[in-house]
């Protein structure tokens, strides 16, 4: 039997596995059991109430959160003229659209996020057997295929996506420890209405 470190036997000590905790106790235990080595991060398991198996209800969607996860989130951009510069001031990695294209085919690049103008769908549209593997072609119903490129560039890098789950449970990494209460109360309400959006009507079909 593997033996139990010191902050395991601070958890269990704290913890009741019998009780169920609300999420400002929950936050309070959190904080005073967090590791000084490393910024951890709080993860949130939802159980969707659908079945996988079948294809009408596989859910998929994103939110934004009001704060960011506080990871680096690297996004490239199809566009051109103002839009490219318009994504270029929001922070975008990589911006362009032919040159882009063939930087992606020759795997030159790695990146997090894809965002398209509508008209340079054109130029994406011949990447899909390099992006669509990666999961990372720009698609309208996760915001990512837009002309205004600023907001979608502020939102992909403050969000979160929900992927479909084989087993009907999506479990998220939502919040950083060191956000307020007040920020964990808003992430994780933000994280349910997601999974009731996305139950209640909003399904990928």
């Amino acid at each position: 039997m593997s033996k139990v470190t010191n902050k395991q036997k601070i958890i269990l000590e704290k913890v009741d596995p019998e009780m169920t905790y609300s999420m400002a106790d929950a936050l309070e235990i959190l904080k005073s059991v967090k590791s000084s080595k490393f910024e951890e991060s709080v993860d949130i398991a939802i159980r969707l109430g659908v079945d996988p198996n079948k294809s009408d209800q596989n859910v998929r969607g994103a939110v934004t959160l009001p704060n960011s996860l506080g990871k680096q989130v690297t996004v490239a951009v199809f566009a051109d003229g103002d839009q490219a510069e318009a994504a270029k001031a929001a922070g975008a990695e990589y911006i362009g659209m032919e040159d882009l294209a063939e930087k992606f085919s020759k795997e030159e690049i790695s990146v997090d996020v894809v965002i398209s103008t509508n008209a340079a769908m054109k130029v994406v549209g011949k990447l899909g057997q390099v992006l669509g593997p990666k999961g990372l072609m720009p698609n309208p119903k996760t915001g990512t295929v837009s002309d205004d490129v600023a907001t979608a560039i502020n939102n992909v890098k403050a969000a979160f996506t929900q992927p479909s789950k084989t087993v009907g449970v999506v479990r998220l990494n939502f919040l950083r420890r060191w956000c307020s209460n007040c920020n964990f109360a808003i992430c994780r309400r933000m994280a349910v209405r997601l999974k009731q959006e996305n139950c209640c009507g909003v399904i990928e079909k």
